[in-house]
């Protein structure tokens, strides 16, 4: 709700969605689509370890 255009309700909890397409890292979380919307919640549940950065894009230099 807060985020309307997030594919999390889509892949965690299998909600409709008529603009996500497949995604090969999601796919492979597992076969069967139950395990894989758990398998993906968990993940998001996971804490980012100190000093691991949160957006690793920002920290390269560009040339």
């Amino acid at each position: 709700e807060e985020y309307p255009w997030s594919s999390y309700r889509f892949r965690a909890y299998g909600e409709e969605s008529k603009i996500l397409d497949y995604d090969p890292w999601y796919e492979d979380l597992a076969k069967e689509g139950l395990m894989r919307q758990e398998r993906y919640r968990k993940f998001f549940q996971e804490v980012i370890p100190e000093g691991v950065p949160i957006f690793p894009m920002s920290d390269l230099k560009r040339r």
